[in-house]
C-alpha cells in the first residue's frame, strides 16, 4: 500500500498483518447491518478485489449491504 498517505498505509499494513480478508470484512458488515443502517463504503486496493473476484465481490457486497466500493 504505497499510493496513499501514512494513515491508510498503516491501517492496510495492520490489516494485512492480522490476516484480514475481504471475506472477513463482508462478515463484519453483515453483523453491523443487523443494527445499523448507516451507509457503508468498502475502501480497498484493486489487488485484493481482483484476487477475490470482481463479480463475486459485486454480488457478495450487494447481498451483505455494502452501499459502495471505492478502489
Amino acid at each position: 500500500p504505497m499510493a496513499d498517505g501514512p494513515t491508510i498505509q498503516a491501517s492496510s499494513t495492520r490489516a494485512l498483518g492480522n490476516g484480514v480478508t475481504l471475506k472477513d470484512i463482508l462478515a463484519m458488515v453483515r453483523e453491523i447491518r443487523e443494527t445499523c443502517e448507516t451507509p457503508i463504503v468498502l475502501f480497498s486496493y484493486f489487488n485484493p478485489i481482483f484476487r477475490f473476484g470482481i463479480e463475486r465481490l459485486a454480488i457478495d457486497a450487494a447481498a451483505t449491504g455494502i452501499d459502495g466500493v471505492l478502489v
